[in-house]
């Protein structure tokens, strides 16, 4: 037989019980919703009934944390839970005596809940908001009022001025309060600081003297604390001021800084000459030239460079119209270089690269020669041996083969 598991039963401790219908008569908000929970709970397990509709809460705000089982903190309380169960008119708070009160609008509460069941709870929240609008001097616009039951952002960019009304009416200070013991050990390090002052300001002593006069003055602070070591401001103040006798007598007795050398300035560069700015404009109309040709510029920082110093060379070595010349032969007949796929890479260091086999290809041309390899394919090695020398070359490799015929023969 299968036994059935027993119910959960949980040890004894706070709760908080969230329902959909107080979710929706809060429009949603969080933080105000379980506010609006635990207080009702205090009304629905209270004793007293409600006066005139109004049931008053008097808890500090740590209660009302753990009323909600740490679901929220102190600042979302005060910044959006109180100043929305305000705005709705469930809720309003009171301070006496440097307490707060919470009264609780159980009829208005009672009457969002009925108009829940009923289903005509935006236009009984519109109707519920309206008068709170104006009693915290809250303007909205038309479209913001005709929406207003069903989006509560519009609300919670109101919240910050029902806070600042809050602080005013009920004068309750928040914050720690300031301890006597703080004041007074500030007082002590004033009075201090003025001692301190006016003693560096009159003293002439030497070194040794100052450092003297400091080691007896702190041992009779030492000698005063020791009467009273349960005291935790004396002790600060003492250290406080030993740090400072000891950082004043520091002060004169430190040696000042050697001099910091003076930064040299480095010249100026001279201005171009006439000569340099006509030479670094035809490199420019040079550079254009290739970048033109080759149909494309270069990006990469270090082929701009080495273009540049390539450019600044062949202004150098030969007039432009050799170099049109040297381009045009590479583009059209060089072995490598006059291929479709190399002819638009074709700069400024391929032209210096190539310039002198190319300077003499061409001078060989206007002389009537056409030497081996001279329309761009590169030249056998046969063709760069005389005539002469390859019939030697041939007779010598005829006799080799013949010998070595006769000696395989012989070993047969």
């Amino acid at each position: 037989m299968t036994q059935t598991p027993k119910r959960t039963q949980y040890p004894q401790g706070r709760m908080l019980v969230i329902r959909d219908c107080m979710k929706d008569i809060c429009m949603g908000n969080s933080a105000a919703t379980k506010l609006l929970c635990a207080l009702m709970y205090w009304y629905d397990h209270s004793k007293s009934d409600a006066i005139n509709g109004v049931f008053t809460v008097k808890r500090t705000q740590a209660d009302l944390i753990s009323d909600m089982c740490e679901e929220t903190n102190v600042t979302t309380l005060h910044s959006v839970a109180i100043p929305f169960l305000q705005l709705l008119g469930y809720l309003d708070i009171e301070g006496k005596d440097g307490t707060l009160r919470y009264l609780i609008h159980v009829d208005m509460v009672h009457a969002a809940l009925e108009a829940y069941t009923h289903e005509t709870l935006p236009t009984f929240l519109l109707g519920a908001i309206q008068p709170q609008l104006q009693k915290f001097g809250i303007e909205l616009t038309e479209d913001e009022l005709q929406f207003i039951g069903f989006n509560s952002k519009i609300l919670e960019k109101q919240l910050q001025k029902i806070v600042i009304s809050n602080k005013e009416n009920c004068n309750c200070k928040r914050g720690r309060k300031p301890r006597p013991e703080a004041a007074q050990e500030e007082e002590m390090q004033t009075t201090e600081n003025r001692e301190t002052i006016r003693e560096n300001s009159n003293r002439e002593d030497s070194c040794d003297a100052a450092s003297a006069d400091i080691t007896g003055d702190i041992e009779i602070h030492i000698s005063e604390v020791s009467q009273d070591e349960d005291n935790p401001q004396k002790r600060r103040a003492f250290m406080a001021y030993a740090r400072r006798r000891v950082a004043a007598a520091n002060k004169k007795t430190r040696p000042k800084p050697a001099p910091s050398k003076p930064v040299e300035k480095k010249p100026a560069k001279p201005e171009p000459t006439p000569e340099e700015q006509a030479f670094q404009a035809r490199c420019s109309a040079l550079q254009a030239q290739i970048n033109e040709w080759r149909g494309w510029t270069l990006t990469h920082k270090g082929q701009i460079i080495n273009e540049r110093k390539a450019i600044r060379t062949l202004a150098e070595t030969y007039t432009d119209e050799q170099i049109a010349k040297i381009r045009e032969y590479l583009f059209n007949k060089h072995w490598r270089y006059s291929k479709p796929d190399n002819r638009y890479t074709i700069g400024g260091q391929i032209i210096l690269d190539e310039a002198g086999n190319v300077q003499q290809i061409l001078k060989n041309a206007s002389n009537g020669h056409s030497p081996p390899g001279s329309n761009g394919a590169k030249p056998r090695p046969s063709a760069l041996v005389s005539e002469e020398q390859a019939a030697k070359n041939k007779a010598r490799l005829y006799a080799a083969a013949a010998a070595k015929q006769a000696e395989k023969a012989g070993g047969q």
